[in-house]
């Protein structure tokens, strides 16, 4: 009698994470690049009431019976698929259109990358520095540099991305190179290969650095950290550098970010389900109840 109740309870405790993991999805509808997250259950240990035994001459085989013990959860999976695109027109506001990561994080006090955290949501901006940060939290975007400006001839250090070592990569800064006294706008760009430029009055167009991207072998190994942010786990893989347009990386784009992946129709159609559920396993301690209460009053 008591193993139908603790199965009625194991199903309530499992199906309230699950109706979390859709309150969670629902309220974040309409947050930048989130991505969704899906339940999946499984059932746990059943005892052998009696064992399977192999036919003989004389009569055929016996089937093992067994009583599950309820059910629990087998995995709660990030769904990494990208989300669509929303134009803003703003130039700083980058997105994705691949596998890859954006890179931001904190510099030590050398002004070498410090501890990084990858991300889809590119909603970037230029800080008093100039500096390319992220406006969420004000870590700085991270890719490659410029490797020496000799005779005034710029090139990007695009060897910070071969290693994957993060103390190759630096922030991109977007005034670096105008003369202090520059009174004139700064106007710059960033191309679909991250690559971000300066682009003077009569038309010449000087690189900045480059915004580099992350992709990963599991990236439904990644860790949450709040704001938008993932970081490496033991079951994700190391974060493989690059240039955008490479491989898995993506390209990028400028004037867009990109939106959450929930899809609200099957959100609300999963916590309908999930309430069903819920409501069966709560009946089955209700009934089971009864069936100990008929029991208790026999002596009567």
């Amino acid at each position: 009698m008591l193993r139908s109740m603790y199965s009625g309870v194991s199903g309530l405790r499992n199906h309230q994470v699950r109706m979390d993991v859709v309150g969670n999805n629902i309220a974040n509808v309409n947050t930048m690049a989130y991505k969704t997250s899906d339940v999946n259950f499984k059932d746990i240990y059943s005892q052998t009431i009696q064992g399977a035994s192999a036919p003989m001459d004389t009569r055929g085989g016996v089937n093992p019976m067994q009583v599950g013990l309820g059910m629990d959860i087998a995995n709660i999976a990030i769904n990494h698929e990208q989300g669509a695109s929303q134009v803003t027109g703003k130039t700083t506001d980058l997105m994705v259109d691949g596998d890859g990561y954006f890179m931001v994080g904190t510099l030590d006090d050398d002004g070498n990358p410090d501890e990084v955290f990858y991300t889809r949501a590119g909603n970037f901006e230029i800080d008093e520095e100039g500096n390319l940060v992220s406006a969420t939290n004000g870590y700085y975007v991270l890719g490659a540099g410029i490797d020496g400006d000799d005779d005034g001839i710029r090139q990007i250090d695009d060897d910070a991305f071969d290693d994957n070592d993060i103390e190759n990569l630096s922030p991109i800064n977007i005034t670096e190179f105008l003369p202090a006294d520059e009174e004139r706008n700064v106007m710059f760009d960033i191309a679909q290969d991250g690559q971000v430029v300066e682009i003077e009055p009569d038309g010449t167009i000087n690189p900045l650095g480059r915004v580099g991207l992350a992709y990963f072998n599991n990236p439904g190994g990644l860790l949450r950290t709040g704001d938008n942010l993932f970081t490496t786990s033991a079951n994700s893989g190391e974060a493989n550098f690059g240039i955008p347009g490479e491989g898995n990386l993506g390209t990028v784009m400028s004037g867009a970010i990109e939106m959450s992946n929930v899809d609200l129709s099957q959100e609300f159609t999963d916590m309908i389900i999930t309430q069903r559920g819920f409501q069966a396993n709560s009946r089955i301690i209700t009934t089971s109840d009864e069936l100990l209460n008929e029991l208790v009053n026999l002596k009567r």
